[in-house]
């Protein structure tokens, strides 16, 4: 059974959106996949600044936007395999929603979707790590224990997913507020 996504997983908010772009070198030309990208607000945002970047949303049924201007491709990460055929695939505030099996399968998926030099991004908001923060980590662990799903993760713990699924070059990039997000960058090799 698909079961309808969070409201955190359909939209980016804008100060994530802002970090992700600032900290994530994205080229002119490649091809985008956002996987549970919703309505595809990240991509439209990337479309703006990178208009001939092929982007496309991979999102459960009624989560698109009709008015889009990239591609939406119906399915469930859950369920279905990914896409082929990208350059980069994007996981954004897609993993604290998500119990530890589901986002071994999850990166799993992404790894085997990718072809040899493929990129994975992640960006979402993960625990303080070396210094926690008060109000992101309580926020979020409490977020996900009301939504009795899905749990916050370190930047070390997402990143040793990342790299058990396969990916390696596997970089944290450093952030003021990791509450709001943090982000992953790692590459199929």
């Amino acid at each position: 059974m698909i079961r309808r996504p969070p409201r955190s997983t359909q939209g980016v908010s804008s100060a994530a959106s802002d970090v992700y772009k600032r900290q994530v070198n994205i080229p002119s030309v490649c091809r985008f996949l956002d996987v549970g990208g919703g309505k595809g607000t990240f991509v439209s945002e990337l479309k703006k600044i990178h208009p001939k970047v092929d982007a496309a949303v991979f999102d459960l049924p009624g989560s698109h936007s009709e008015n889009s201007g990239h591609r939406c491709i119906i399915g469930s990460f859950k369920e279905d395999e990914l896409p082929a055929g990208y350059d980069i695939i994007s996981l954004v505030r897609i993993l604290y929603d998500h119990r530890d099996e589901t986002i071994r399968d999850l990166l799993g998926k992404t790894y085997n979707a990718l072809d040899k030099g493929g990129r994975l991004i992640v960006s979402e908001p993960m625990l303080g790590a070396d210094r926690p923060t008060l109000w992101g980590d309580v926020y979020f662990a409490m977020y996900t224990l009301a939504m009795s799903t899905g749990k916050t993760r370190s930047p070390d713990q997402v990143s040793g997913f990342i790299k058990d699924a396969g990916f390696s070059n596997v970089t944290i990039h450093k952030s003021a507020r990791p509450f709001i997000t943090t982000v992953i960058e790692a590459q199929k090799t």
